[in-house]
């Protein structure tokens, strides 16, 4: 595991949500630390007493976060679609004398 930190580190300046101190919450990071997970645990294949895994560890820590950043940025994109949008608005064309009571 020590080859993902490694690569986690290195690769957290390039990620969407910029640099971060250790302390702070990265869903980008978070994100790809899991998506590492599951590939590693798919591309290692263990037989009687020796492991073998199928991919670099290095490239499989670059893909979890190009993984993790493209899913954010569809979240933010399909989230602003979704937005309500706002429509011009000309307060010239508005009737004043319409809303007096009398």
């Amino acid at each position: 595991m020590s080859g993902h930190s490694g690569g986690s580190s290195s690769n957290s300046g390039s990620n969407s949500s910029g640099n971060k101190n250790a302390g702070e919450h990265d869903p980008v990071r978070e994100m790809a630390v899991q998506i590492y997970v599951n590939l590693a645990s798919d591309a290692i294949v263990v037989t009687d007493a020796v492991a073998k895994i199928n991919a670099s560890p290095d490239s499989l820590a670059k893909i979890s976060f190009k993984l993790a950043e493209a899913f954010h940025k569809a979240e933010a994109e399909m989230k602003a679609s979704a937005a309500p949008k706002h429509t011009k608005f000309d307060a010239d064309k508005l009737d004043f004398d319409a809303w007096t009571t009398k």
